[in-house]
Formats: C-alpha cells, structure tokens, sequence
C-alpha cells in the first residue's frame, strides 16, 4: 500500500526517481515501530496508516490509492489529534509533502517553511507545518 500510493498519487508532484527513491526507502517500517501507528480498515483491508511521535510529530500519513478522499485522512487525523490531547500536547507538526500539503493546510495546518530534504542524494520539496491544538 505504502509504496502503491507514493507511486501513483504522488507522481503529478515528483519525478519517477523521486518516486522510486522515496517508496523503496528502507527504515519505514522501523518508523511504524518505534512511533504510535494508527491503522485504518474496512473490512480486514488495511486503507491507510499515520504515526505520531510523543513530541506531536506526524511522521507517515499514507491512504491507499483506491481509498483517496474517502475520509480516511481526515479519520486517521483525527485520532491522532487526540492522541495528542492525552498526552497533553499544544501542537501537532508535520513535513507535508506537495502533494499532502493542501489537505493538511484546509485541517488547520500552517506553513512554517519550505524545505529541500535529501534522501539518497535526491532532493525533494516538501514543507513543515503546524497545527496549535489550543
């Protein structure tokens, strides 16, 4: 699903080096691991995912190809939004990709920045974002 949906909903955006890069990346998984993962269904079919580090931090937020603007965003969203509220948090970040960057900005996010990340020498625009959950 991960590397389904970067390849598919996010070529309007990025290159297919880019594409290619970013979906083979190694250590996501670890990143599912070591961070709070939030798994949405239907059925027993996995459509999306989001993680959340203890400081507020969305680090993967990714629904399937087929399950686009169904709500399953904004659902996973949500629970992590509350997630932060237990843990008494007063912001959520993100590094929103170009491509993500207009769902999280119409959910309360806001641009702190533009920035160019490296990943295996391959430079990609993507930006950092906040949202105050008070």
């Amino acid at each position: 699903m991960f590397q389904q949906t970067i390849k598919t909903i996010n070529r309007e955006h990025y290159s297919t080096e880019q594409l290619d890069i970013w979906s083979g990346q190694a250590g996501w998984i670890n990143r599912l691991e070591q961070d709070v993962t939030f798994v949405a269904t239907i059925q027993t079919y996995i459509v999306g995912f989001i993680t959340i580090k203890d400081d507020g931090l969305i680090d993967l937020l990714y629904v399937h190809k087929n399950f686009q603007r169904q709500g399953v965003a904004t659902a996973l969203l949500k629970a992590v939004a509350e997630r932060a509220y237990t843990l008494g948090l007063t912001a959520l970040q993100t590094e929103a990709s170009i491509t993500a960057e207009p769902f999280f900005e119409v959910r309360g996010f806001h641009i702190v920045k533009k920035q160019l990340k490296k990943v295996q020498e391959t430079a990609y625009t993507n930006y950092y974002m906040t949202k105050s959950l008070i």
